[in-house]
């Protein structure tokens, strides 16, 4: 195995592994392609590599703490709330699940525009101008909170409900959303951020109707998503054993980016021995590895 692991660690130190030791390696993209020595993919026989950056997959996976996120937003919507809140432990699917929320074009009979953005590092001026032209405004005045406010309003006469997603969250951001909450009955702001940053945002937002919390994974959650993932791209169901998906939810704490990365290093580990399925020691042998090389 030692051999093995030294004959790709070039590979692997393109792809990050998940350990809170190295969490800022973790935004890095996988590479495009590989060595023919280790195309892993065609080894494989993958149309393609399953477990790329979850909130870019084609396809949405709907674990449980997903499914009863959505559920609790759809009534936050419908239910012509002002502002909520998700929170979320890092890498547990956030981005994603916003995203999924964004290509919603209605629930039931509530009708919806909805404008998704990253709220982290941007101005009270930026905030507003990214919003109105998410929302269709083309033509400018000085006043970009009176257009949004006024966009908004016209749209609630349609009977169109506004719904502004705001990922990472700040209390900046916070102020903004709750003043125009305020002054437009028919938007509703859903903020998300961690924890560790609730306070501070509940507090610019004064009050929030709903908190939703984006739980990590359960066991079963990730070994529906392995499989899935690998099944979307021809894999067969068996390449994982059983063992080493809990050892991956294990090691990925349940957090869903954490699983794909890990999980995706395994991948030309395994190819390298010729096994004919990823087992527990392939996946801690990576972890162990990466993480020393990180270190």
């Amino acid at each position: 195995m030692a051999q093995v692991l030294k004959s790709v660690m070039p590979i692997l130190r393109l792809i990050p592994v998940c350990s809170d030791r190295i969490a800022p390696a973790f935004n890095r993209t996988l590479p495009a392609a590989v060595t023919d020595a280790m195309s892993y993919q065609k080894y494989w026989s993958l149309q393609k590599l399953p477990f790329g950056r979850p909130e870019t997959a084609d396809e949405f996976f709907p674990g449980r703490p997903q499914r009863e996120a959505i559920a609790r937003l759809e009534y936050l919507i419908r239910g012509g709330h002002s502002t909520g809140l998700i929170l979320s432990p890092g890498r547990a699917g956030q981005s994603t699940l916003l995203r999924r929320i964004a290509e919603s074009s209605g629930f039931g009979d509530c009708a919806v525009d909805i404008v998704r953005m990253g709220a982290k590092g941007r101005t009270r001026d930026e905030l507003l101008h990214q919003f109105a032209v998410r929302l269709g405004i083309t033509r400018w005045i000085s006043d970009r909170y009176r257009q949004v406010s006024e966009r908004i309003t016209a749209s609630g006469r349609q009977r169109v409900r506004s719904v502004w997603l705001l990922d990472d969250a700040t209390p900046l951001a916070a102020e903004v959303a709750s003043s125009l909450a305020s002054d437009c009955p028919w938007l509703t702001a859903v903020l998300a951020c961690t924890p560790e940053m609730a306070m501070k945002v509940v507090l610019a937002l004064g009050g929030c109707s709903l908190r939703v919390d984006l739980d990590p994974f359960e066991l079963s959650d990730t070994a529906a998503f392995v499989r899935h993932q690998v099944n979307v791209v021809g894999g067969k169901p068996e390449m994982f054993s059983d063992g080493a998906v809990v050892r991956l939810h294990e090691l990925a704490e349940g957090r869903v980016a954490n699983v794909a990365r890990l999980a995706e290093l395994t991948l030309p580990v395994a190819a390298a021995q010729k096994a004919k399925q990823i087992n527990v020691d392939h996946v801690e042998a990576v972890e162990h590895e990466v993480v020393s090389a990180a270190a």
